[in-house]
């Protein structure tokens, strides 16, 4: 279905389809066209469904829930740019996202812009072991990502700039917490969070964590004065502070408990 323009609905398209185990690359996307609602139950019912393959809904710019997409499934895996693009999406799949979820590919959210919360959005996802590029770039209306990835104790790998331009976050405690086997942080994964004044327990007991990213809070202005309570306690393998990593940071006044 790759850019039907033309077609406004694919509700109930594969409902019942209990043997289908993945959505297809792109098989919506570019559906510019399809309704608010228009994929209510599109794999309703798909019991054996885990994956939401590259680009799928990329680009279906008018749909703004997609929360009855996969009821009665359990995706483990979210491609590359799978819900990219969707400008009109206040209503994701929260719910539907398995425990045993291991993956959420590049620019998988990128430049949804009418998303305002990722509370708690992949917490406990125990099974997750890595997190791409990109992956909320340009989602400039999200104000809190408090406790998004926290406990999720498999997770290694977050990739460079996962909230970059993320205008408006303001609350980013907690987001890492007790991600015990994560070891390496991507590039500037804050750039552009111009907002963001609270980093509580960020990467509280990531206790793999030996290194820390010199731009991790690069372009971050907006901080209060204690916003840093806690960021990396008891991250016991950390060893040293990049030069300059609070470098614009001069309204700071206590770091005692951010190590």
């Amino acid at each position: 279905f790759k850019y039907s323009t033309g077609i406004t609905s694919f509700n109930s398209a594969f409902y019942g389809c209990v043997s289908l185990t993945s959505t297809g690359n792109a098989t919506f996307s570019g559906c510019s066209n399809v309704s608010v609602n228009g994929f209510n139950n599109t794999f309703y019912n798909c019991t054996l469904l885990t994956t939401i393959d590259d680009d799928t809904f990329n680009g279906c710019e008018n749909v703004t829930s997609f929360s009855g997409v996969f009821s009665n499934t359990s995706i483990t895996y979210i491609g590359e740019r799978a819900f990219a693009n969707c400008n009109a999406m206040t209503t994701t799949i929260k719910n539907s996202i398995s425990n045993d979820l291991t993956y959420v590919g590049d620019e998988a959210f990128a430049n949804c812009t009418l998303m305002t919360s990722l509370l708690e959005f992949f917490i406990n996802k125990t099974s997750l072991t890595s997190i791409g590029n990109n992956v909320f770039s340009n989602c400039t209306s999200i104000t809190v990502i408090s406790g998004i990835f926290s406990n999720c104790s498999s997770l290694t790998t977050i990739g460079n700039n996962v909230f970059s331009v993320c205008v408006s976050i303001t609350d980013a405690s907690s987001i890492f917490s007790n991600c015990s086997s994560l070891t390496t942080i991507g590039d500037e994964i804050f750039s552009g969070c111009t907002s963001t004044n609270n980093f509580y327990r960020a990467f509280y007991k990531c206790i793999s964590l030996t290194e820390i990213p010199i731009s991790l809070f690069k372009y971050n202005t907006s901080y209060s004065t204690y916003c840093f309570q806690e960021t990396f306690s008891n991250c016991v393998l950390l060893t040293s502070i990049p030069s300059d990593l609070f470098m614009n940071n001069n309204r700071l006044l206590d770091f005692s408990s951010t190590f």
